[in-house]
């Protein structure tokens, strides 16, 4: 069995005056393997990066 070793880039988009929504998409295109929106451009960034280390399987 092969397995596909896949890397990812997380963007950000502002959503309101207060909200961010970020998106995590494969970088060989496709449809985003993870989303969200916070309040703040921070927590935005924070869960992102939670998010992409569910993904990716690194962290904890």
């Amino acid at each position: 069995m092969q397995t596909e070793s896949k890397t990812f880039e997380i963007k950000f988009y502002p959503r309101g005056p207060k909200n961010t929504e970020w998106k995590i998409w494969p970088t060989g295109g496709g449809v985003a393997a993870a989303t969200g929106v916070a309040g703040s451009f921070t927590l935005a960034e924070r869960d992102a990066k939670k998010a992409l280390e569910r993904l990716t399987g690194k962290g904890a």
